[in-house]
């Protein structure tokens, strides 16, 4: 399993420090770092690569708190059509540390989940104006509980609007199965803008619910982050996941990059 881990990392970083120096025929896009998925496809025979180099997160309750740690979470993707890419998501290596008063301090380390998505774009991928998708998605836990008990589930449509200005507003809804036992409903909206030279930003809020009651558990998070861009097939970016509600992750930073190279033929 060390040797698992080892080796996906090596690969993903390797991908992503080298990225190519020919653009594609549209300009990257990512379904990170915000939490709002894009509805532009990785191009036909182009493998694109997108990580959480580095993230960190923290939950505080009355009882204690519990900490997670991911490096090297990565999404690769391939465009198999014009306007379709199969994706591959894996966490090489997960800890999460829970410290409660009065007792000893739990840790665990280890592989995360294992995912499979499809992203058909429905219009907008090659020409000005709104874009949407759908992206059915499925994960599966690598280590711990049996796989098909806890998979999780589901499907969301993103669209995307150009606001001018290389300002872009971004939103999403869907549903997901969380392990196999719950349906939680999913809604978010982005707006991403340019600061200076290849920095650019973005703000989001983000919601997903457990159904409609209202004591029902849900994730609602407030987002902001920074990307650099020096080159049209790369990019660097950091920024914080902010809990608002009391069942939420009260903060998650995070370090990512994402890089796309093409394997067409010549």
């Amino acid at each position: 399993m060390r040797r698992l881990t080892l080796n996906a990392c090596a690969f993903a970083l390797a991908i992503i420090v080298a990225a190519p120096g020919i653009a594609a025929e549209r300009p990257l896009s990512t379904d990170r770092p915000d939490r709002t998925k894009s509805p532009y496809s990785v191009p036909k025979g182009w493998v694109q690569v997108e990580s959480d180099v580095l993230t960190q997160g923290q939950f505080e309750g009355s009882g204690g708190s519990i900490t997670g740690t991911s490096v090297m979470a990565f999404n690769a993707k391939y465009g198999v059509a014009r306007n379709l890419d199969v994706q591959f998501l894996f966490a090489p290596w997960v800890r999460v540390r829970a410290e409660r008063a009065g007792f000893p301090d739990d840790e665990s380390n280890g592989t995360g989940p294992a995912g499979l998505r499809l992203k058909y774009n429905l219009a907008g991928n090659d020409i000005s104006g709104p874009a949407m998708a759908v992206l059915p998605f499925a994960y599966v836990p690598t280590r711990g509980d049996a796989i098909f008990d806890s998979i999780t589930w589901g499907l969301v449509a993103p669209v995307s609007i150009d606001l001018g200005g290389d300002r872009a507003m971004s939103a999403m809804a869907g549903a997901m199965r969380l392990n196999n036992e719950k349906t939680w409903v999913i809604g978010s909206i982005s707006l991403g803008t340019p600061i200076a030279g290849d920095f650019a930003g973005f703000v989001e809020i983000y919601i997903a619910r457990a159904g409609f009651a209202d004591d029902a558990l849900d994730d609602t998070t407030f987002d902001a982050g920074i990307t650099f861009a020096p080159d049209p097939d790369w990019q660097l970016d950091t920024g914080i996941y902010y809990g608002i509600t009391s069942s939420t992750e009260d903060w998650r930073v995070f370090v990512g990059a994402s890089a796309r190279f093409d394997l067409s033929p010549k």
